[in-house]
């Protein structure tokens, strides 16, 4: 896969579960990546709204790992992997390459 493609699909996925997620807590205390917010102060300001309004906003981290495996079989792509700690992220028995790519990326959440 080129890089182009796999920011692409990485970028669409995120976006799409940003997009569910705020469909599914529409109805709750939360609202997920809301529009209009204003950091002051650099990476740890605060968040204003535009009328310069304090908020409660918290940024949720992720950071994932993504394994592509490229061998014979007709199955292929990418698949998230979970870190099991103390054990490894996963293995194959399989012949071809492994490779193993993480991104980081974070979603503000306003508290209301």
């Amino acid at each position: 896969m080129e890089l182009k493609e796999f920011i692409k699909e990485t970028l669409t996925q995120i976006v799409t579960g940003i997009k569910e997620a705020k469909g599914a807590n529409k109805d709750s205390i939360i609202d997920i990546a809301p529009e209009g917010l204003e950091r002051r102060g650099g990476d740890m300001g605060a968040y204003h709204d535009k009328d310069n309004k304090n908020l409660n906003v918290n940024l949720v981290y992720f950071e994932v790992a993504l394994k592509q495996n490229d061998n014979n079989e007709k199955t292929g792509g990418f698949g998230v992997l979970f870190a099991n700690i103390g054990g490894k992220y996963g293995e194959t028995d399989k012949k071809g390459n492994e490779n193993i790519t993480s991104i980081k990326f974070s979603i503000p959440i306003l508290f209301r």
